[in-house]
């Protein structure tokens, strides 16, 4: 890059007297427009990738506004508007390219003195100046995609491998089910006592508050089902996908543990309340 810039100052000081063949002029104008191209191609593959994250995120996560999504939203919107400057410098120098083959039509060598030449000087000044805007452009792209990997990095979010989540998944379930049906039994012995006559209220109250507990249990198998079914949506294209906070994969097993837990303490209570009692 320092290289080109001498090159520049150099040809804009002497004022380019020299005589140029349409040779050398078209290879002027088409480097920087390659690189330019290129630029853009890498910088529109990036925004992309950015987009195709963010929409994954929004569709997927707990909370869209939950730290860090605002500001990964931001930078990805950022990406797509430098991706579009980029591409726009680019289009810009290929104008230029397609003015100088108008400026070249019938004509193999430019020259001082001639009338073409002012034009000619006028493409090379605006070549100079569009060039250098794109390589600024680009410059201040990069710094984003690597806003993008750092935040990325801090907050884990990232392709994990799920492999056997399934399996590991459906035996934490099926035990929450063995505990929720064990809940379900005791209840069932002793709800009869809401019926029975001289019943005394203590003994009621303990059926009462017996029921509300199962009622707990039953919603933390519920919560469970909902995990499951959201990590398969989240798991649809593959084994290995990219997960963030706020979606189950993310944190599957301690969202598990978690309604395991629930489920069992509210079985435990059960036990307790209904402990001495006898149904008719």
């Amino acid at each position: 890059m320092k290289r080109n810039w001498a090159f520049w100052a150099v040809l804009l000081a002497t004022g380019c007297t020299r005589s140029v063949t349409m040779a050398q002029a078209r290879q002027r104008f088409a480097e920087p427009h390659r690189a330019a191209q290129e630029r853009a191609g890498v910088a529109a593959r990036q925004a992309q990738d950015a987009a195709q994250l963010i929409r994954r995120i929004d569709s997927l996560a707990d909370d869209r506004m939950a730290p860090p999504y605002p500001q990964l939203r931001r930078i990805g919107e950022q990406m797509k508007i430098g991706a579009k400057s980029l591409r726009a410098q680019a289009r810009g120098l290929q104008k230029l390219r397609t003015s100088l083959r108008k400026l070249a039509a019938k004509t193999t060598i430019l020259r001082p003195g001639t009338p073409k030449w002012p034009r000619y000087r006028q493409l090379e000044a605006l070549l100079h100046q569009r060039d250098a805007t794109s390589r600024s452009a680009a410059d201040a792209f990069e710094r984003l995609p690597k806003q993008l990997s750092a935040l990325r990095k801090e907050h884990r979010i990232g392709p994990q491998q799920t492999a056997g989540f399934g399996a590991k998944m459906g035996v934490m379930i099926k035990a929450m089910d063995r505990s929720l049906n064990d809940a379900s039994a005791k209840v069932a012995t002793v709800q009869p006592l809401l019926e029975a006559a001289d019943v005394n209220p203590v003994t009621l109250r303990r059926v009462q508050a017996a029921m509300v507990q199962l009622e707990g249990a039953t919603q933390a198998r519920a919560r469970a089902r909902r995990t499951a079914l959201r990590f398969r949506r989240e798991t649809e294209g593959g084994a290995t996908a990219i997960f963030g906070p706020g979606m189950v994969t993310f944190d599957l097993f301690a969202r598990l543990a978690d309604q395991q837990a629930d489920l069992q303490a509210a079985s435990d209570r059960i036990s307790v309340l209904i402990e001495g009692l006898n149904p008719p």
